[in-house]
C-alpha cells in the first residue's frame, strides 16, 4: 500500500527506495481503486475506476467522474446498454426496437376510424360523407338523386287527363288513355307505357326518347 505523504525526513534512508517504488507501481496502475489502495491522494489527482469504467477526479475527500466535472461527450454511443422500443401513438400505430447499432425505420398504420368500407356512389346515387375534424371520413352512406327534381316537374298520375297535360297535347287514340296508358319510374327514367309497350321515356336528365309512334306521334 503506497502512501503519497511519503517519503518524510524522519524516514530511514533504506526506506526511502521502497516508499517511492510503492506510490509509482500505484501511479502505473492508474490508482485504480480494484488494484490500489493508496493513501493521502492529493486533491485533484486522477485515477481509473474499471469497476464503473470511466476516469474519476478527486475533489476533496470524494472521488467524481471526470465527464461529469468537465461536461466530458462521448465521442460516439456505439450500442445502447438497454435496447429501447420507440413506439408511435395516437392516430398512426407502430414499433421498433432501436439499440444504436443501425438505423432504424418504424412502419407506420393508420388506425381505422370506421367500419364502414366500400365504393358509394352511382350514375344516379350519390355519396354522403362524414367528416370529423382530422378531415377523416368515419362514415360514408348513398342517397338517390330525386329524379322528379332532376325533370324539374312531379309525374302524373294515370288519368286521361293528366297524361295530356304532361305530354303537351292530345293523342290520337286518347279516348284509350284511361284503360291503356301507363306510367312507371325508377331512379333512372320515367317509362310512358300504352297496353304494356313502352311509347317513350324521359330520363334523370330530363332527355325524352320515343321508343315507338303508337297513336301519339313523334317525342
Amino acid at each position: 500500500m503506497s502512501d503519497f505523504s511519503k517519503p518524510q525526513t524522519s524516514d530511514l534512508f533504506s526506506q526511502v527506495p521502497g516508499e517511492i517504488n510503492s506510490i509509482a507501481s500505484d501511479l502505473a496502475l492508474g490508482l485504480d481503486p480494484a488494484l490500489t489502495s493508496p493513501k493521502n491522494i492529493p486533491t485533484n489527482a486522477i485515477r481509473w475506476n474499471s469497476a464503473n469504467g470511466f476516469w474519476e477526479k478527486l475533489t476533496g475527500s470524494a472521488w467524481g467522474a471526470l465527464t461529469a466535472i468537465y461536461n466530458i461527450v462521448a465521442a460516439q454511443a456505439v450500442k445502447l446498454q438497454t435496447p429501447r422500443n420507440i413506439t408511435l401513438t395516437g392516430d398512426l400505430s407502430g414499433t421498433v426496437i432501436f439499440d444504436g447499432t443501425a438505423d432504424a425505420s418504424i412502419k407506420a398504420t393508420l388506425l381505422n376510424v370506421t367500419s364502414t368500407v366500400g365504393t358509394f356512389g352511382s350514375s344516379f346515387a350519390v355519396p354522403v360523407l362524414s367528416v370529423n375534424a382530422k378531415g377523416q371520413v368515419v362514415g360514408a352512406t348513398t342517397a338517390i338523386i330525386n329524379v322528379v327534381n332532376l325533370l324539374g316537374y312531379t309525374p302524373v298520375a294515370n288519368t286521361p287527363q293528366a297524361i295530356i297535360n304532361a305530354l303537351g297535347y292530345t293523342p290520337a287514340n286518347a279516348a284509350n288513355l284511361g284503360q291503356n296508358w301507363t306510367i312507371t319510374g325508377d331512379t333512372s327514367k320515367i317509362y310512358f307505357k300504352f297496353n304494356g309497350n313502352t311509347v317513350f321515356s324521359i330520363n334523370s336528365s330530363g332527355v325524352a326518347n320515343a321508343l315507338s309512334d303508337i297513336g301519339i306521334g313523334s317525342v
